[in-house]
């Protein structure tokens, strides 16, 4: 059987949708582990009269002062009873053929992992994102950990594991003690994946999108937030994590701890930007500083260690250990280009 475990945090506009997904399945054979974290608004209520309407079964409901998200998916997993978990968020939504589709395929594979496409979507369901349509994609339905990884990673043939497009056999998160990090909000997903893939004998991919990503308008992603930096500690937790399990990872364990460490830092230095206009790059670095101190230069000294390392020129990179402001510059040039080429229909 599979878990669904759902953290709820102040969506009571959004969990209706989220419950009728799982309301709709074709096949409701499922557990379902509701892990109210503090709510303050009428999250619990939306959630409790729905259940009295008897359109899901076999419910359970968790109420905690609030600790974060990845608390609350810890707190589902050992409250849930299922040979396998998923992890659904309190605003997103699935397909209505999803629990059939996996349960066929755990009835026939008996798999360590279990992924599958997913979109990034409005409030009102409009698309932002097909990641899987404009990159190449890996379409090998059968493989074991190292491999999955080697793809995503080193080949970037596969898109990243989401927390909501992830199935994980529960034994073995128990097993090898994979959890999410407490109080980590960025790259707390990505961690756990890798954590779980590193130790995967059997992973199967399917080629179907069954998962929407909703993007709110307040969300980590849309507003200047030190915290995506976050990312770094959750990178090398996995990196370290690889290493010590498996020694025919250590070119994706260094690819996380060196260039992946890099491209999310820019990539995280680009949003926190591009969401407070107004912010220059010297106030955002002082930032991150106070949060995470030593950060600035950790991370200059590993952008030179790449450099010499891959022998190759890379501008944002040079820009940056020139001066910051240059590379500030560069992301404004390459944001005012993308802007020309949307209006004009490049």
């Amino acid at each position: 059987m599979i878990s669904v475990i759902i953290p709820v945090y102040n969506v009571e506009k959004h969990v209706t949708r989220t419950l009728n997904s799982l309301a709709n399945q074709t096949d409701n054979n499922f557990e379902l582990v509701i892990v109210n974290d503090g709510s303050i608004d009428s999250t619990l209520q939306v959630i409790t009269e729905y259940i009295a309407q008897n359109k899901l079964h076999n419910v359970k409901i968790i109420n905690q002062e609030n600790a974060g998200v990845s608390v609350a998916r810890n707190t589902g997993i050992e409250a849930s009873t299922g040979e396998y978990v998923y992890f659904l968020d309190g605003d997103d939504y699935v397909e209505i053929k999803l629990i059939e589709t996996l349960n066929n395929v755990i009835k026939d594979e008996h798999p360590d992992l279990v992924f599958w496409k997913w979109r990034k979507v409005t409030e009102q369901g409009e698309l932002i994102n097909d990641y899987h349509s404009i990159l190449p994609y890996d379409n090998t339905l059968m493989m074991n950990g190292e491999e999955t990884l080697k793809k995503l990673v080193l080949d970037k043939s596969i898109r990243m594991i989401s927390a909501i497009s992830g199935l994980y056999n529960r034994k073995q998160l128990n097993d090898h003690n994979i959890r999410y990090t407490p109080c980590c909000v960025n790259g707390e997903d990505q961690e756990f994946a890798f954590k779980a893939l590193s130790v995967a004998d059997k992973v199967v991919s399917l080629q179907d999108v069954y998962s929407y990503y909703v993007q709110r308008k307040g969300s980590l992603t849309n507003n200047y937030n030190i915290k995506k930096f976050d990312f770094a500690d959750a990178l090398k937790r996995a990196g370290y994590f690889m290493l010590g399990k498996n020694p025919n990872l250590k070119e994706v364990a260094m690819t996380l701890l060196k260039g992946e460490m890099i491209d999310n830092y820019f990539y995280n230095l680009s949003s926190c930007l591009q969401s407070a206009k107004s912010i220059y790059i010297r106030k955002l670095l002082k930032d991150i500083e106070i949060q995470y101190p030593g950060t600035t230069k950790e991370m200059k000294e590993l952008m030179r260690t790449w450099k010499r390392e891959k022998q190759s020129k890379n501008r944002l990179v040079d820009a940056y250990l020139i001066a910051p402001e240059l590379f500030h510059a560069l992301l404004i040039i390459r944001n005012m280009k993308s802007k020309v080429k949307s209006v004009v229909g490049i």
